[in-house]
Order: C-alpha cells, then structure tokens, then sequence
C-alpha cells in the first residue's frame, strides 16, 4: 500500500517512534475539574507525557462527539521539601500545553532528572453529550515505569502560578512577562 492509498483508506493516521527498552505508564483521571498526580524519577532519560480521550472512531458515524480541549503540565520540586499549598516548595516548570487539543499537541516529551514531580491535567469537556464520559488517561512513555500517585489536595490556582512563573522566569514563553500571572490562568 503507497501512501496515497492509505490517506484514502484512513481519515488519519499517526506514526510513533517506538523504542524497544521504552514503559508505557498511566493513570485513569475521572474527576471533573483538574487532576494533579505526584511521581519519582529514578531513571533520567527522556519522557513523553500525554492524556487520552475516548476515541472518535468508537461512536457510529454521524456522531456529536468529538475531542475536547486540555491542557497538561510537569512540574519538578525543587529540594526536600514535598509540595504543598503553602508555598514553601519551590518548583521548576518542565513542560506543558496550555488550552491546546488531544489531537494536536497534548502531548509532549522532555529529558528528566532524577527528583520528585507534579503533574497536572485538565480536560475542558465540551457539552452535556459528554456527561458519561468525562474521564481519561494520563499516560506517560519512558525508560522506567513510572508511578503515578492523585493527589487531590494540591490548589490548581496556587500550583498554575508557580508554573507560569517559573516558566517565565525561564524565559519559556516567547511573550512579555504581565505583571500577574493571573493574566494567564
């Protein structure tokens, strides 16, 4: 089969690099609002962190359903402290989406260090169709396993700010730096 057959055969395709040594991990999200998990490297390497929806080809055609919006982030705690909500662990800004689809870019890769790490996602559900399905995988692919622990108690508020400011402080963002970080959340 060339190419051109295969755009006929398949509305879209995606091709992955496979590594043989690679783990795939995860963890099912079923909350509403945000989902905030805790986890440990002991293996550095590079990492793909992604979330997952239920699949459009799972519904018969014509179907309401669709993708919705999310957005993730990974965030490495800085010293001894464990993160908290009062602020006095600091954190480093790794990766993320922000407000981008599962089709297109929830999904991204960074090289990680041996240490502690938050991660955040968050799904944006489109509409009252969606009201049984709101839940997903957050998923990673990497040299180790990795176990992934909710925890609940993190403030999604508090923990966005430290990562835009982190971020900015880094000059991740090819923007201005706004006087709030409010301005982004």
């Amino acid at each position: 089969m060339n190419f051109g057959d295969l755009k006929e055969c398949f509305e879209m395709f995606f091709l992955c690099p496979v590594k043989q040594a690679n783990v795939l991990s995860g963890i099912y999200c079923e909350r509403f609002e945000y989902n905030t998990c805790t986890f440990e490297i002991t293996t550095p390497g590079e990492y793909l962190f992604f979330t997952h929806q239920k699949d459009v080809h799972c519904f018969p055609k014509p179907s309401e359903y669709g993708y919705s919006t999310a957005r993730l982030f990974v965030v490495k705690v800085d010293g001894d402290e464990p993160y908290d909500n009062d602020g006095t662990a600091d954190i480093t800004y790794m990766i993320g989406t922000f407000g981008e689809t599962i089709r297109d870019a929830a999904t991204r890769a960074c090289d990680l260090t041996e240490g502690r790490y938050v991660a955040y996602s968050k799904v944006h559900w489109r509409g009252e169709i969606y009201e049984n399905l709101r839940q997903y995988h957050f998923c990673s692919y990497g040299p180790a396993e990795l176990t992934f622990e909710k925890n609940e108690s993190i403030d999604e508020i508090k923990l966005l700010k430290k990562a835009i400011t982190s971020a900015f402080d880094q000059q991740l963002f090819p923007t201005k730096k706004f006087e709030y970080t409010e301005d982004y959340i």
